[in-house]
C-alpha cells in the first residue's frame, strides 16, 4: 500500500514538473492541485490583460534548426516576466517541408484540432446570389504582415498563400473540403496598398440548403505558418420565382 501510494505521488510529482516546464517555455503559468479552477481563469485574464508584444530579426542568419534562447530584461525591480524561452532557427524563406506543411494543414481544418492563430485572417460568408454565381461565398481578408513576402528578380514582391474551407454538418460530421490557393506578384504600388490594409483570398461552392459549421483556414505556403476560426452558417433555399423575376417571354 504504501509502495503504490509512493508511486502515485511520484507520478503527480513527474507530471507537475512538465506542466510546469512547459508553461515557462511557452510564457505561461501551471495551475494545479486546485477546486477553484474559476479563480485560476480569473486570474489568467488579468494577468494577460496588460501585455507587450516583441519582436525582432535575427542577425545570425544561419538556419541550422538549432533552438535559440531569448532573454527579456526590464530596467525596473519588482516585476515578474513571463515570455517565451526561445525559438528554433528554421528557415524563413522555405525551410518548410511541403508534405509536412500540407499534413498540418489538414490536422488544422479538423473541428476537434485547437484553433490556429499563427497566421490572423478576418472572413465573411456570403449568401448564394445571382452575383455569387448561386454558390456560398467566403472572403478571407489576411494580415499581410504575417505573411512571407520577397523580392525577386523581376522586381515583383512575391507570396504564396492558400485558404481553405472544411465544410462539416451542424452535428459535426465531415462532408468536403475546399482547398484554392494564391501565388501573388504584387508591384511596388500594389505591394504597399496591400501592406497597407489585407490580403485576399476567395471560395465559392456549392452547398444545399440547410445548416452548416465551418472550419476556415489560410496558411503561407512559404513559412508554414497557418490560422483558423470557425463558423456556423445556415443556406437558405432560393426564393420562389415570381413574374418580376421571370425573363421575358418565359411561358407561365
Amino acid at each position: 500500500m504504501g509502495q503504490a501510494i509512493s508511486n502515485e505521488s511520484a507520478a503527480r510529482a513527474d507530471s507537475h514538473s512538465t506542466m510546469q516546464e512547459l508553461a515557462e517555455r511557452t510564457g505561461g503559468k501551471a495551475f494545479y492541485n486546485r477546486n477553484d479552477i474559476d479563480a485560476a481563469i480569473g486570474h489568467s485574464i488579468d494577468d494577460g490583460s496588460a501585455y507587450y508584444t516583441l519582436a525582432y530579426y535575427p542577425e545570425n542568419k544561419n538556419w541550422d534548426g538549432k533552438f535559440r534562447k531569448i532573454s527579456v530584461k526590464v530596467d525596473r525591480s519588482g516585476l515578474k516576466i513571463r515570455n517565451r524561452l526561445g525559438y528554433f532557427a528554421s528557415d524563413p524563406k522555405g525551410g518548410v517541408d511541403q508534405k509536412r506543411r500540407d499534413t498540418a494543414f489538414a490536422e488544422a481544418l479538423d473541428l476537434d484540432f485547437p484553433i490556429s492563430t499563427g497566421l490572423l485572417f478576418e472572413a465573411g460568408v456570403v449568401q448564394p446570389s445571382a452575383k455569387t454565381d448561386n454558390k456560398l461565398m467566403v472572403n478571407f481578408a489576411v494580415d499581410p504582415h504575417a505573411i512571407s513576402f520577397e523580392r525577386k528578380d523581376d522586381g515583383l514582391q512575391h507570396a504564396s498563400v492558400g485558404c481553405a474551407v472544411h465544410i462539416y454538418s451542424d452535428k459535426g460530421k465531415s462532408l468536403k473540403t475546399e482547398v484554392s490557393g494564391i501565388n501573388a506578384a504584387f508591384k511596388a504600388e500594389t505591394f504597399q496598398k496591400v501592406m497597407l490594409s489585407k490580403f485576399p483570398c476567395q471560395k465559392k461552392f456549392d452547398l444545399a440548403p440547410g445548416s452548416y459549421v465551418l472550419r476556415l483556414g489560410v496558411i503561407d505556403n512559404v513559412t508554414g505558418l497557418l490560422g483558423t476560426a470557425n463558423a456556423k452558417v445556415t443556406v437558405l433555399a432560393p426564393a420562389p420565382e415570381t413574374a418580376a423575376t421571370k425573363p421575358a417571354g418565359s411561358q407561365p
